[in-house]
């Protein structure tokens, strides 16, 4: 988790990743050095294939180069793909929880924000939510995602808190407008994230139709919890329609192996 951290830091400055960065880690030289190795790998062919710009539908591909990629390069590339919708979905579940932390506290303060001590209102209650995730940590309730969720969630409330303050209206409706607020960022961003899914099945298809890359595609997804929840909650059509058409195929697979069966 440190490393993953590390790494997401190094990359939003622009700083290159060195094996001595790693060790400091991962222990181990030998696997710090191979851990380097492929992590230089995958953002070779990050760049290579343009990942972001498939996801963003600004990618021409060269068609016939890629379908001549050996099993392991198409293999990468629809990992890649996989992995950059994976962090868009775990935004989104991420985003969600934090929304439905807040909306549950906040719906037991907000008939008494219009009150003198709202401020105070608000500071106790992130006192009460820190104190419970330090508790619930401590005796090892809480795993680290969570974790990460629940700190998000204090963070957010100390901006909610700042909105209260700051505000020149009632505190009821700097509370509603500052949510408000956040709701729409959140429903852009899965907006976004499914936008970017169905320009990944696009790509897919037009690069190699309905076979075994967008089979290994579908199952990356499948095999993605944040994805299964993301699509539970906002449904992607692409995902719809292309799922069905493998099962359908997947079903008369099996007819013509049963006729065969009974021809026999």
């Amino acid at each position: 988790e440190d490393l993953s951290r590390m790494l997401t830091a190094y990359e939003g400055m622009g700083e290159a990743v060195t094996e001595n960065m790693v060790e400091q880690y991962l222990q181990d030289p030998e696997i710090a050095r191979d851990f380097v190795v492929y992590y230089d790998l995958v953002r070779r062919y990050r760049e290579l294939y343009r990942i972001d710009d498939i996801l963003a539908g600004t990618a021409v591909p060269e068609r016939e180069e890629l379908r001549d990629l050996p099993f392991d390069e198409k293999l990468s590339l629809i990992r890649l793909l996989a992995d950059g919708l994976h962090r868009e979905f775990t935004r989104f579940v991420e985003s969600q929880t934090v929304q439905e932390n807040i909306y549950r506290r906040l719906s037991f303060l907000m008939e008494r924000l219009d009150a003198p001590d709202a401020v105070r209102l608000l500071n106790e209650a992130r006192e009460d939510m820190t104190l419970s995730r330090t508790i619930r940590t401590e005796a090892g309730m809480v795993g680290p995602e969570e974790e990460r969720t629940l700190r998000l969630t204090e963070k957010a409330w100390d901006g909610l808190t700042a909105a209260v303050a700051d505000a020149d209206c009632a505190g009821q409706e700097a509370a509603r407008a500052w949510f408000n607020s956040r709701e729409d960022v959140r429903e852009a961003q899965a907006a976004e994230a499914g936008l970017h899914l169905t320009n990944a099945f696009g790509f897919l298809y037009r690069t190699y139709g309905n076979g075994q890359e967008m089979v290994m595609f579908l199952t990356e997804l499948n095999e993605d919890w944040h994805c299964l929840q993301y699509l539970r909650a906002c449904g992607n059509e692409a995902y719809e329609e292309h799922s069905r058409i493998l099962l359908v195929r997947d079903r008369q697979d099996a007819l013509r192996q049963e006729l065969r069966s009974m021809e026999l």
